[in-house]
């Protein structure tokens, strides 16, 4: 195919909004033996691909994880 992008199926599936229960402490920086602070915070509503998200379930509840660098949009009002 000239000049055209060929999409594997996974790459087709939607992407999904979440919106954000919990965050961590952010990633840690081994030059100054610190975190850096989370951009996102809780109670945001994110939109992530599902292809990225790993789902758990705990005490019965459905949750999904993500790194913060997989978060494509942070959804504004």
């Amino acid at each position: 195919m000239a000049g055209g992008i060929i999409i594997p199926d996974t790459g087709k599936e939607r992407s999904n909004f979440f919106e954000v229960v919990d965050v961590g402490e952010g990633m840690y920086d081994t030059r100054t033996a610190s975190y850096f602070p989370m951009k996102v915070r809780v109670g945001d509503v994110v939109v992530v691909p599902k292809a990225v998200v790993t789902q758990i379930i705990l005490d019965q509840e459905e949750y999904f994880v993500c790194r913060e660098a997989e978060i494509l949009s942070i959804v504004k009002d």
